[in-house]
């Protein structure tokens, strides 16, 4: 008898114990997830914006909502972080969190009746809405999320994309680059594949790698500081694989750094950046970008670029004084060479330009060069002087011509990839005036009036943003 209870004791308690474990599990599963774990763990980019600390630092800020979505930000709850981020399918997504349900309900109501947005739909426990602006926005008591920009026929997509990152378990921030994310010190946080990153942001950092790691398996981390006349950005460069990391470091040492550029184009031109690179390495890079391997790829069909390119070493600058209205720059590119007889096919090159047409290319002198088409002008050559290969507009030909030297603010020096943009310039430049690129970057940066990007040993880099 005692034997018989005991075996029903023991039954009872592994039912229970089994009844617990999986009601555990249902719980977990079940649980409502925070706002945060909407972010997809294999998210290419995040940016973490606290909202609180952001407004102790800089007073009254823009509204991110406002100018990106059309939408008031009414009832986020503003004392959480904001994130933005990139999907792995490259859609931007933003989540808050949400304090008033029912501000946000009035706001929508009021989009609606303005034709800014549909009309609301809930399935899948969410309140949805297309707004005009392009984005698919969704919302319930815990979050607020909006992923695009897209159009109309995009809709399916951005929903699916919502909808398995609201029902995965796999979350962002479940993974080393969320807690490395939250060490970086700052007011704005950032995260960001290299791969992820727009040009030329993607290119000033790739200049500080080697050019055959693939950009997918390099991390940026980086965190904003905000002071009265400026914003200085902060980031390190790294790899959850060691030896990419190691790769990194061993670069830096062979690469080096700028020993002597030109400071004054800082003050006096749109654009300036300076490296210190190797032919090979900087022609490989160049190619990573499709507007510049286009341009190679005309070079080449008249001339050999590719091997004029590839024999650089040394410093490396790049000066643009200004854009037209189709973009197309005037630039002067210099770098140094200690390459002999780069032109002893010249008179092939000439020859073959015969045969193209509206195609003409003109020896001027023994190293120098004038090549022209229907899309541009350009000279070209080899300058003792400053022992330097360089492609420039006619009219920045002087420039090509003037030595590397080193003056008294040489802000490049020493660093492993500097860049310099004017923005007063920029905005002033004929390809604005259509203001849309104008309204995006006085968006994001107003009041600026100049950037300036360093790359520094260590894996470091920073960006000053100045007022």
């Amino acid at each position: 008898m005692k034997k018989s209870i005991s075996k029903k004791s023991i039954i009872l308690t592994l039912t229970m114990a089994a009844t617990l474990v999986v009601a555990a599990l249902l719980a977990w599963w079940l649980w409502p997830k925070n706002y945060e774990e909407m972010i997809p763990a294999q998210a290419k980019a995040v940016v973490r914006i606290q909202p609180a600390k952001l407004q102790k630092e800089v007073g009254n800020i823009p509204n991110p909502l406002k100018s990106v979505l059309g939408i008031e930000a009414n009832g986020i709850d503003f004392s959480q972080p904001l994130y933005a981020f990139v999907t792995p399918n490259e859609y931007i997504g933003f989540v808050a969190k949400v304090e008033n349900e029912e501000a946000i309900e009035t706001q929508i109501n009021k989009l609606v009746a303005q034709k800014q947005c549909q009309p609301t739909e809930e399935y899948d426990n969410l309140h949805w809405t297309w707004l005009s602006s392009g984005w698919l926005m969704a919302w319930n008591s815990r979050m607020a999320m909006a992923l695009g920009p897209g159009v109309a026929q995009e809709k399916d997509m951005l929903r699916q994309t919502i909808t398995s990152m609201v029902n995965s378990s796999d979350c962002f921030t479940k993974t080393a680059a969320y807690n490395q994310l939250k060490k970086q010190e700052g007011s704005i946080q950032l995260f960001a594949q290299l791969d992820a990153m727009p040009t030329p942001y993607n290119m000033l950092f790739r200049l500080s790698v080697p050019a055959d790691c693939d950009p997918a398996t390099i991390q940026v981390f980086a965190s904003a500081q905000i002071n009265k006349n400026s914003t200085i950005i902060n980031s390190q460069i790294t790899s959850e694989n060691e030896d990419i990391v190691n790769a990194i470091n061993a670069f830096e040492k062979e690469k080096g750094c700028i020993r002597i550029a030109n400071p004054a184009l800082c003050d006096s031109t749109l654009f300036v950046m300076a490296t210190s690179t190797q032919g090979k390495q900087l022609l490989q890079l160049l190619k990573t970008d499709a507007t510049l391997r286009g341009l190679l790829m005309g070079l080449n069909q008249t001339i050999d670029a590719d091997r004029m390119l590839g024999s650089t070493q040394g410093v490396f600058t790049m000066e643009i004084s200004t854009f037209a209205k189709d973009w197309t720059p005037t630039f002067c590119l210099k770098a140094e060479t200690s390459a002999n007889n780069l032109f002893a096919d010249a008179n092939y090159w000439m020859e073959s330009a015969k045969k193209q047409k509206n195609v003409v290319l003109k020896r001027t002198s023994a190293d120098a060069f004038f090549l022209s088409n229907d899309k541009q002008q350009l000279n070209f050559g080899k300058n003792a002087t400053n022992n330097a290969l360089y492609f420039t507009s006619p009219s920045l030909v002087n420039r090509a011509t003037q030595p590397f030297i080193a003056q008294k603010s040489n802000e490049p020096q020493g660093t492993l990839v500097y860049f310099h943009v004017n923005l007063n310039k920029l905005f002033a430049q004929p390809c604005m005036n259509d203001g849309a690129m104008k309204n995006i970057l006085k968006t994001i940066l107003p009041g600026s009036h100049a950037i300036t990007y360093k790359a520094e040993t260590g894996r470091k880099a920073s960006i000053i943003i100045k007022d």
